[in-house]
C-alpha cells in the first residue's frame, strides 16, 4: 500500500508543481490589482485580493485536475490489474495530502500579503476577520471536503459519463446560489449561531463521508480498456 501511495505521489508531483507556479502568479497579479485600485482609484480598503484570487484558482485547478486524473487513472489502474480498493487507498490519500499542502500554502500567502501591505505603511487596515477559520483543523477540513467532493464526483462520472453535464451545470449555477438570499441567510445563521467546534465537526464529517463514497460507488463499474 505504501508503494502504491508513493507511486501516485510521484506521478502527480509534476502537475502539482505546475499548479503551485500558477497560484503564485495569480497571487502576485492579485496584489498588483489591489495596488492599482488603491493608488489610481483611491480605494481605501485592503482586502487580501492576492490570497483570495490564489484560493479561487486553487479550487478550480484542483477540482478540474483531480477530476480528470481520477477518471483516467481509475480506468488505467484497473485495466492493469490493480484492485479498486488498492487504487482508492493510494489515490484518495494523495489527493488529500496535496490538497492540504496547497491550502496551507494559501494560508502562508495570506500572511505574506499582510506583511507586504504592512511594509507599504498600511498595517492593520487589511479587511479580513475570518482568522478563526484559518487554524490547521479548519485547513485540514477544507482539504478533506475538497478531496471528498472530487472523489465523489469522480465516482459518479466513472459510473455515468453523462454526469459531466450535471457537474458542469451545477458549476455554472453555483455563483447564482452564492447570491441567493435564502442561502446567504442560512450561511449567516450557521456562522453566528453554531459554535465553531460544531461547524468544524460538520465540515470534517461531510468531507469524511464524501471520501468514503467511492469505496461503495466504484464497485462493478465497467472499465474502459
Amino acid at each position: 500500500m505504501g508503494t502504491s501511495f508513493y507511486r501516485e505521489w510521484k506521478l502527480k508531483c509534476s502537475d502539482m508543481r505546475l499548479y503551485a507556479g500558477i497560484i503564485l502568479l495569480v497571487f502576485a497579479g492579485g496584489i498588483g490589482v489591489q495596488y492599482f485600485l488603491h493608488d489610481f482609484h483611491g480605494y481605501k480598503g485592503y482586502l487580501p485580493l492576492g490570497t483570495l484570487m490564489a484560493a479561487f484558482s486553487l479550487i478550480i485547478m484542483l477540482l478540474v485536475g483531480f477530476l480528470a486524473d481520477f477518471y483516467m487513472s481509475f480506468h488505467l489502474a484497473v485495466s492493469y490489474g490493480i484492485t479498486r480498493k488498492t487504487y482508492l487507498c493510494s489515490t484518495v490519500p494523495v489527493y488529500l495530502l496535496y490538497s492540504f499542502l496547497f491550502v496551507v500554502g494559501v494560508r502562508i500567502l495570506l500572511e505574506i500579503e499582510k506583511l507586504f501591505w504592512e511594509s507599504m505603511g498600511v498595517a492593520g487596515r487589511i479587511q479580513w476577520s475570518g482568522n478563526r477559520y484559518l487554524s490547521f483543523l479548519w485547513l485540514f477540513g477544507y482539504a478533506l471536503l475538497l478531496t471528498g467532493v472530487v472523489a465523489s464526483l469522480g465516482t459518479l462520472i466513472c459510473r455515468w459519463k453523462r454526469a459531466v453535464i450535471i457537474v458542469l451545470g451545477a458549476w455554472i449555477l453555483f455563483p447564482g446560489l452564492l447570491k441567493n438570499a435564502w442561502f446567504l441567510d442560512y450561511a449567516e445563521y450557521i456562522i453566528y449561531n453554531w459554535a465553531p467546534g460544531v461547524q468544524a465537526a460538520v465540515l470534517l464529517a461531510a468531507g469524511g463521508l464524501l471520501c468514503v463514497v467511492p469505496f461503495f460507488g466504484i464497485r462493478k463499474i465497467q472499465v474502459e480498456m
